[in-house]
C-alpha cells in the first residue's frame, strides 16, 4: 500500500512436504521522510528450511538486508524544538547511511542415548556500511565492515533427579576494517584529510558450563562459568602519527581473558510463592573502535575489559488469582567507555546502580485481567572526571 511519500511491500510463503518445511519472507519499505532531504529505502529477505529425521533435526536460515537512508540532522538553537517553522527542516541535507548485511546459519541437533543431545550451529555473516558523521564537527565519512565465520557448540546432559548440565564452546574468526576521512576544512582539532584507516583480524573462543541442580523438592540451584579469550590483530594502513585529535597507532596485537561466573537459587516457600536470588558478572572485551580509534589524550593499551557485577533478591508467586514479582538489585560497572562533554574518550568510567522493581497482575475472569509494572532506580557515576566545558 502507499500513502503520500510512503510505500510498503511484504510477501510470505510457507509449506511443508513430509519431514521438510520451508518459509520465505520478503519485505520492502520506502519512506520519503517527514523532514527535508530525509527518508529511507529498505529491503529484507529471509529463507528458512527445517527438516527432522529420526534422531536428527536441521534448521537452516539465510537472511539479507539493504538500507539506503537520507539522514536528518539536529535542529539547533535555544528552544528550537518549539519553533514550528523548523520541524520539517534538515540542517544536514547531505547526511546519509548506506548499509548491507547477510547471514547464513544452520543448527543441527542430534539426540543421543542416556538423555544427551548434541547441538552444532555453524554460521557466516557479512556487513558493510558507509555513513556521514553529521553529528560531529568533522562531518567525516566513515566506512566499515566485517566478514566472519563461527561455530556454536553445546552438549545437553540430563543427569536424572532434576539435574541438568550444558557443556559447550563458541568460536569465531572475523576480518574487519574501518576508514574515516574528513573532506571539509579543519574545524578546531578535527583536521581535514584522513583520520583512520585500519584492519583487524579477531579470534574469539569461549568455552562454558551451565548446570541446574534440584537439591531438594523445594530448592533449586543454578550455576555457570564462561571463559572468553579474545585476540585482535591490528594493522594500520596509514602513517603512525597524531593528526589533530586523531591518534593513529602502529600495528599491534591485543589479548583479553575474561571469566564470567553466575550463581542463582530458587526456594519454594509453599502456596505457589518462591524466593529467588542471583549473583553474576557480565563482561566484554573492548570494541575495536575503542582500542584503535584513539584520540590524542589517550595512552596506547590502557583500555581494559568492561565488567558488570550484580546481585538480585526477589519474591514471586501467584495467590488468589493475583500474580506478583518483587525484586531489588545492586550493580557496579567498571572500565565503562564513553565520550565526555568535550568530545574526548573516557576509558575508566565507573557506575553504580540500585533499584527495586514490582510486577503485579490480577485476573478478574477469562476475558479480563489487569497488570502493572513499577520501578524505582538510582544510577550514579561512581568517579570524578574533569572537563573544560
Amino acid at each position: 500500500h502507499s500513502s503520500l511519500n510512503k510505500a510498503f511491500f511484504s510477501f510470505s510463503y510457507g509449506d511443508s512436504l513430509g519431514a521438510h518445511g520451508v518459509r520465505l519472507d520478503l519485505l520492502g519499505t520506502h519512506d520519503g521522510g517527514y523532514r527535508d532531504n530525509s527518508g529511507f529505502e529498505q529491503s529484507k529477505a529471509t529463507f528458512r528450511h527445517d527438516v527432522a529425521v529420526a534422531a536428527d533435526s536441521l534448521k537452516t536460515v539465510a537472511s539479507a538486508q539493504k538500507l539506503d537512508q537520507e539522514t536528518a540532522g539536529f535542529v539547533v538553537g535555544v528552544d528550537a524544538y518549539k519553533d514550528g517553522s523548523l520541524n520539517r527542516t534538515n540542517p544536514n541535507p547531505d547526511a546519509f547511511r548506506n548499509a548491507e548485511s547477510a547471514r547464513l546459519s544452520s543448527r543441527w541437533d542430534h539426540d543421543m542415548d542416556a538423555g544427551m543431545q548434541l547441538s552444532l550451529t555453524p554460521y557466516v555473516r557479512h556487513t558493510d556500511m558507509e555513513f556521514l558523521m553529521h553529528f560531529l564537527p568533522s562531518q567525516a565519512l566513515e566506512e566499515n565492515g566485517h566478514d566472519s565465520v563461527g561455530l556454536l557448540a553445546a552438549m545437553y546432559l540430563e543427569l536424572g533427579g532434576g539435574h541438568q548440565l550444558i557443556l559447550g564452546t563458541d568460536v569465531e574468526y572475523t576480518e574487519g576494517f574501518l576508514k574515516e576521512f574528513q573532506s571539509i576544512p579543519t574545524v578546531f582539532s578535527y583536521v581535514q584529510g584522513l583520520h583512520y584507516d585500519y584492519e583487524v583480524d579477531a579470534i574469539v573462543a569461549a568455552p562454558f558450563v551451565h548446570g541446574e541442580f534440584q537439591l531438594s523438592p523445594d530448592f533449586r540451584l543454578t550455576a555457570g562459568l564462561r571463559f572468553e579469550y579474545t585476540e585482535y590483530d591490528y594493522r594500520n594502513n596509514a602513517d603512525n602519527v597524531t593528526v589533530g585529535r586523531f591518534q593513529r597507532i602502529a600495528d599491534r596485537t591485543d589479548r583479553f581473558e575474561i571469566f564470567t561466573p553466575k550463581l542463582g537459587a530458587t526456594y519454594h516457600l509453599g502456596e505457589a510463592v518462591s524466593l529467588y536470588g542471583n549473583i553474576s558478572r557480565g563482561a566484554r572485551a573492548p570494541q575495536t573502535t575503542d582500542l584503535y580509534r584513539l584520540q590524542l589524550n589517550q595512552n596506547i593499551g590502557e583500555i581494559e575489559a568492561e565488567k558488570l557485577d550484580s546481585a538480585e533478591l526477589g519474591l514471586r508467586g501467584d495467590r488468589f488469582g493475583a500474580s506478583f514479582d518483587l525484586s531489588g538489585y545492586f550493580m557496579k560497572k567498571r572500565n565503562f567507555f564513553f565520550r565526555d562533554v568535550d568530545g574526548f574518550n573516557v576509558v575508566n568510567g565507573r557506575t553504580r546502580h540500585v533499584g527495586v522493581e514490582a510486577a503485579l497482575g490480577y485476573e478478574f475472569s477469562e476475558d479480563f485481567d489487569i497488570s502493572a509494572n513499577v520501578t524505582y532506580a538510582r544510577h550514579t557515576y561512581d568517579f570524578d572526571n574533569d572537563v573544560a566545558s
